[in-house]
């Protein structure tokens, strides 16, 4: 036992460098891409007991007395196509202290991975319409909490009206994500059967649920709809209430001065909501309604397979074709040969942008640039979101943009409010926006890092920074905001 407990010889480093090469290895491979591949990729979410025990085998395997034992066993594991993290976390209690590290590092190590092939692989099945993989689908959908809305789609681009008892199936799963995606499939291919699913689905414990319900059922032109939506103006979520004060809005004509994103226990937010269910009793049920809806949900800026929408800016000058910025494996590319910004095309006001980021090497400088009115410029108008490792948050003032930080002017620097709450580099990070008739929030990670006031309330592009460092981007996500 002594030649396998040394925990800082020169085999235990030469180890070490093995398993980072296999975990570097494994990142870089590309997601699966046809039907054959991705049904074998699946197949690796769906619960089995012969495969458990195989696993829980090579883990127990992780402790064992001869050091090439253990590393084969690590190297196994990390091979994986999906990581298994209900085995690994019992595995964090075991006995053996050899065993409990090294599946924390295989859970450290691979998370991000898993969640970049499981969300190219949902991309494929959508951008391609690949048929007939939803049985196979729903035990991964699972591990789509954080892309949801990819999952959603990815169901209802491979399903069919063929899929109607699979889909029947998952609409009483105990797995929220499984039963709205089902209910959107069902929507697009069964539309004789969604009405009814729909109004079983709108008393479920999941908000995104009954959102998903009551938006088929607006679709539908069924006024059932209106009273789950007014119960949604009291979600937790803002984004479900946002969504749901939209579709109201829409379909009524009609305000009452409810916010989305005021306090829902502030006296003026509970009038407008008793204002909504007064409607609903009186007017509601005899009034003229706007139906279908007509409203767009969230925007993908980057569609994952090329630069459409997007315009390439170096030195202030806007280029048909540059090789700073490419697209590989669903991932916004930037070499970081060159100073300058990737925009949209479009302009946007009043919206929730996510972004997610990360730092290929050893860091390095980027930002968000957002409220951008144009013309394009080595130094546009606008305001910068700071990616820069161990800074993400802070504020840069470009061009003579000026806003409200804490009640101070804002004209150059605006440092963010908490400690650093970026991820190691080398793992996904995400930027989260949220501007709203000129107040601006901004989040890393969830942690809220910076706010301003005052921000102009016309239309801007937005951007992405190259300022001489490689960086990677991966889902760049815009959501309408406001009316």
């Amino acid at each position: 036992m002594m030649e396998s407990r040394v925990k800082f010889g020169w085999m235990t480093i030469v180890a070490a460098c093995l398993f980072v090469a296999s975990i570097a290895q494994a990142n870089d491979s590309p997601a699966p891409s046809d039907v054959g591949s991705i049904r074998r990729y699946l197949l690796q979410f769906k619960p089995s007991a012969e495969r458990d025990k195989e696993i829980s085998a090579l883990i127990e395997q992780l402790g064992a007395s001869a050091f090439t034992e253990r590393e084969a066993a690590m190297m196994k594991l990390s091979q994986l196509a999906v990581t298994p993290r209900r085995l690994l976390n019992k595995a964090l209690k075991h006995d053996d202290a050899e065993i409990r590290l090294r599946a924390r590092q295989l859970l450290e190590r691979a998370g991000d991975d898993d969640v970049q092939r499981l969300q190219a692989v949902l991309s494929t099945i959508t951008r391609d319409k690949l048929k007939g993989l939803a049985a196979d689908l729903i035990p991964a959908l699972e591990h789509a909490s954080s892309f949801r809305r990819s999952a959603v789609r990815a169901m209802t681009a491979t399903s069919s009206a063929k899929d109607a008892e699979v889909l029947k199936a998952a609409l009483q799963s105990d797995v929220s994500i499984v039963r709205e995606a089902a209910l959107t499939a069902v929507a697009e291919h069964l539309p004789a059967q969604s009405a009814h699913s729909a109004k079983q689905l709108l008393k479920d414990d999941d908000e995104r649920v009954v959102l998903a319900a009551a938006r088929i059922l607006a679709n539908q032109g069924d006024r059932a709809c209106l009273a789950a939506l007014i119960r949604l103006l009291e979600a937790d979520a803002f984004e479900v209430r946002l969504a749901s004060l939209r579709i109201l809005r829409f379909v009524s004509s009609k305000k009452f001065g409810y916010s989305a994103d005021r306090d829902r226990n502030e006296p003026a937010t509970k009038k407008a909501i008793e204002a909504w269910e007064k409607w609903a009793g009186t007017e509601g049920a005899k009034a003229k309604l706007r139906f279908p809806l007509k409203l767009d949900d969230v925007i993908q800026l980057f569609n994952g397979v090329d630069l459409a929408g997007w315009q390439p800016v170096i030195t202030g000058v806007a280029l048909k074709e540059t090789d700073v910025w490419q697209v590989k494996d669903g991932k916004i590319i930037c070499n970081g040969n060159g100073n300058g910004y990737l925009r949209t095309k479009r302009k946007h006001v009043n919206y929730k942008l996510t972004v997610d980021y990360r730092w290929p090497g050893q860091g390095g400088d980027s930002g968000v640039w957002i409220m951008m009115p144009g013309p394009d410029a080595r130094t546009p108008v606008g305001l910068e979101v700071q990616l820069l490792n161990d800074k993400a948050g802070d504020f840069w003032a470009l061009g003579g943009f000026t806003c409200q930080v804490r009640g101070q002017r804002l004209s150059g620097y605006g440092p963010k409010l908490a400690a650093s709450s970026e991820k190691k580099l080398g793992e996904w990070n995400t930027c989260e926006l949220t501007l709203l008739n000129g107040k601006l929030t901004v989040k890393i990670n969830g942690v809220e890092q910076n706010n301003a006031t005052d921000c102009p309330k016309t239309p801007g592009h937005i951007a992405l920074q190259v300022e001489g460092d490689a960086i990677e981007f991966r889902r760049v996500e815009l959501q309408p905001l406001g009316d």
